[in-house]
């Protein structure tokens, strides 16, 4: 979810020699196309992974399982 291939980074097939070759020679040939993802991806970053947006998801996400397990009459 962070890395959008060609706008934040380059992704590589996992296991795929040639394809991570493919991407590291793409981005040797065109350092600022690498310079321009490498500035997509911390404004992304910066846009959405923040510390008050991580702690906001984080309470939510705690809060809701707190709620469930109460309905389902689980205590401590």
């Amino acid at each position: 979810e962070i890395i959008v291939d060609g706008v934040t980074g380059l992704l590589a097939t996992p296991g795929d020699v040639g394809s991570l070759r493919e991407a590291v020679e793409r981005t040797v040939a065109d350092v600022r196309g690498a310079g321009r993802r490498a500035s997509a991806g911390r404004r992304l970053v910066e846009e959405h992974f923040d510390l008050d947006s991580c702690i906001d998801r984080l309470v939510d996400v705690v809060a809701g399982h707190a709620r469930g397990a109460w309905q389902r009459g689980v205590t401590g």
